[in-house]
This record gives structure tokens, sequence and C-alpha cells, in this order.
């Protein structure tokens, strides 16, 4: 649908609607539109998904507008699936260092560590001759004394 006029790709859209499908596959169908358009048919895309509760796959490159389309999204790198979870799981707990360094602006920043344990709470970290302590998840209670890690930071954690 890239390629077509805006009238052409609605028409597409209807065809493929009116049969009453479970899937609908939109291959970056907002691609070639200006910013006001494409953010016009983003919301009626989420309105039809809504309102027919027809599961659309949405492939685009665009990262803003799948974070803000999509329920769930699939993060590949090279053809293969790194993360699926919400925008927020991705943005927050990120599956391993392509995700982090992949979603979000500005990127997270990503940090080697070596764990040092757990006292009072927090997990405490070396990063290079400095120790670092940080609120304690789940992840940080599984890892073992003087394991190597990467830990990500995202810059409004400074704020």
């Amino acid at each position: 649908m890239t390629n077509q006029p805006t009238w052409a790709r609605i028409a597409s859209l209807a065809r493929a609607l009116v049969f009453d499908p479970e899937l609908v596959l939109m291959d970056e169908p907002l691609g070639a539109l200006d910013k006001q358009l494409r953010e016009h048919m983003q919301l009626e895309i989420k309105h039809i998904h809504q309102n027919l509760g027809v599961t659309v796959v949405f492939v685009t490159h665009d990262q803003a507008e799948a974070l803000t389309m999509s329920d769930r999204i699939a993060v590949f790198d090279k053809g293969v699936i790194q993360q699926i979870d919400s925008a927020e799981a991705l943005y927050e707990r990120p599956a391993n260092a392509f995700v982090a360094s992949f979603i979000g602006t500005p990127q997270m920043n990503l940090i080697e560590a070596v764990h040092l344990g757990v006292e009072a709470g927090r997990a405490r970290f070396r990063v290079d001759a400095q120790e670092l302590a940080v609120p304690l998840d789940g992840l940080a209670q599984k890892l073992a004394a003087d394991a190597k890690v990467t830990l990500g930071i995202r810059p409004r954690a400074f704020e």
C-alpha cells in the first residue's frame, strides 16, 4: 500500500475489513504520508482495532509510531525477535542490550559493571573503581557475586 494515494489505501483497508477477518496485516501502511495525515490515520487504525476487535499486525520502522499505536511490540534484530512486550516494558525492562539501546529517545546509557552483592535492600555494583548502589529488583537478587553485567540507565534517572 506504500505507493498508493490516500483514498486508495482507505479503499484497500475497507476491502480487507468487509470480510470480517480475525487478523489484518499492515506492512508500512503510513510510510509515505505527511505528518498530519499520518497521525490522523494512526488514530483511525486504532479506532478500527478497538471497535471491530480485529487483531492488527502493524509493521513499521517508525519507533514512535510503534510505541503509540501498539498494545504489544515485537523488536527484531537481523530477523530475530529480541523481545515481545508492552511499550512500557520495552522501555523500562528491556530484555537485552540491543532492545535497551534501540527503544526510547534519548537512548539508554549502557555501562559495564560487576555485581558485588545485595546489601540493605540495594544491589551493589562496581563500575571501574567506583561502587554504585541501586534499588533492588528481582533480577539483581538472582545474580551471583562477581557476575559481569551491563547496567542500563536512562538519562531521566538523573533528573
